[in-house]
């Protein structure tokens, strides 16, 4: 009686220290190959590797393993090569596109205090001699840094586009200069 307790006490002691025991674990193979164009790690198993370890451990599916070898459906051994696919790598999402606005010559500060200046040497002038408004004075500056355009249009569209370009502009000036021989208003633009 007391031999079978003693059998059974150390069975029982044997039993957890080998349960209690980890698995060695497997590391990921450093051997890569080209087979029919394909990379592959060559993992060779080892003691404790399971497909679902080795499938974990490489970061693909059962199944993929199961595909390039065969074999393996049947029985893993220990010593065996399977050959493991490298996995492909994710492609990035796409950035959406997004239209870059245009920059304008100045920002808007620069051109509120533009017209604050231009504002105060009208002032100034007009103390002088003749009254002169802040948008001759600006349209002198642009005349003289060459910062204008010439446009050839039919004379019913002219006053529409003096509107545009003021707008666009955000009070950018126009003033008509000439006709051409063929009945069309030269509208000078400033920018």
């Amino acid at each position: 009686m007391k031999r079978s307790i003693l059998i059974t006490i150390l069975s029982l002691v044997m039993g957890w220290s080998s349960a209690g025991a980890a698995a060695p674990q497997s590391e990921k193979s450093q051997t890569i190959v080209y087979i029919g164009g394909q990379k592959f790690y060559i993992h060779t198993v080892k003691q404790g590797d399971t497909l679902y370890s080795l499938a974990r451990l490489y970061g693909v599916a059962e199944q993929t393993l199961l595909d390039h070898n065969p074999t393996l459906a049947d029985v893993i051994k220990i010593d065996q090569n399977i050959k493991i696919p490298l996995p492909l790598p994710q492609p990035q999402p796409e950035k959406p596109l997004t239209a870059k606005e245009e920059k304008k010559l100045r920002s808007l500060t620069a051109n509120a205090y533009l017209w604050v200046l231009c504002e105060k040497l009208a002032a100034e002038r007009s103390k002088e001699d003749a009254l002169t408004t802040k948008e001759e004075i600006y349209i002198d500056a642009i005349r003289e840094a060459g910062m204008y355009r010439d446009f050839h249009i039919r004379q019913e569209e002219a006053p529409t586009f003096c509107t545009m370009w003021h707008a666009f502009g955000t009070g950018w000036p126009t003033e008509q200069v000439d006709y051409t021989p063929d009945g069309l208003v030269v509208i000078r633009a400033y920018y």
